[in-house]
């Protein structure tokens, strides 16, 4: 494996996982999405000369009213 070598995991024949070497030093979460975009996994929310929007505030108990809500407590 430490020479490069590459594994398909298969699964009565249908491969579901790759088992492949580190490639070292991790890639920063920018490099990660953009290999995710060259391969068309995900498609990207800016234009190149757009930068990403900013996040939007919620109230502090936003989160705890919409799980309430789905529940059926509140």
């Amino acid at each position: 494996m430490r020479s490069g070598t590459e594994y398909i995991i298969t699964d009565r024949g249908s491969p579901v996982a790759r088992l492949v070497p580190d490639q070292g030093e991790p890639l920063s979460v920018e490099e990660r999405i953009k290999n995710l975009e060259n391969s068309g996994l995900i498609e990207g929310c800016c234009g190149e000369s757009e930068s990403p929007r900013e996040p939007i505030e919620l109230p502090d108990d936003y989160l705890r009213r919409c799980l309430e809500e789905d529940r059926g407590d509140g």
